[in-house]
Order: C-alpha cells, then sequence, then structure tokens
C-alpha cells in the first residue's frame, strides 16, 4: 500500500493517470483508492473459477492487512470502493 499525490486538471483527469501507471482508480472524480490492473485481472480470472463475492474478498484483505500492520479508518471502506472499481474493470 502506498500513498500517490497526483495533481489534475481536466486535460489530465486522475482516473486517466491512474490508469497510465497500471492502477484502475475507484470513482471517476476524485478516487479515494487505486487497484492494480494486474490484481484486478488476477480477481476477475478468480470470479470465473469460483463464485464472485467482492465482500469476502475485501474481508480476506482487511485481514490480512490488519495482521501486516495496515488499519483502515472505516468498516466497509475498502469494500465499497473496491467493489466499484472492480465493477467498472468488469464492464470496461
Amino acid at each position: 500500500l502506498e500513498v500517490l499525490n497526483i495533481d489534475c486538471c481536466p486535460c489530465a483527469p486522475a482516473p486517466l493517470q491512474l490508469l497510465k501507471l497500471g492502477l484502475f482508480a475507484c470513482a471517476p472524480i476524485a478516487p479515494s483508492l487505486a487497484v492494480d490492473l494486474r490484481g484486478l485481472e488476477l480477481i476477475r480470472t478468480l470470479f470465473v473459477w469460483i463464485t464472485p463475492n467482492t465482500t469476502a474478498w475485501c474481508e480476506a484483505l482487511e485481514v490480512f492487512l490488519t495482521a501486516r500492520g495496515y488499519k483502515l479508518s472505516t468498516k466497509d471502506n475498502l469494500r465499497h470502493r473496491f467493489s466499484n472499481a472492480y465493477h467498472w474493470y468488469s464492464v470496461l
């Protein structure tokens, strides 16, 4: 996990800048989470073979990150933002 600060303007919106870095934004305006495209592809492939369940995936990821010293500020924060990113990655 890392914090990435980018400067945005109408000619270079945040999602486009993130995509050039290999990241997919959770929102089209002022994204607060970006997910690595390779990770999204892994999850998409996984969900072909098992029942898609972003809630379980996010719960497991939160437990994994907490065990390594990372703490998310609110419950369902990751699930909501990740689900948005995964949904639009799958659609587009």
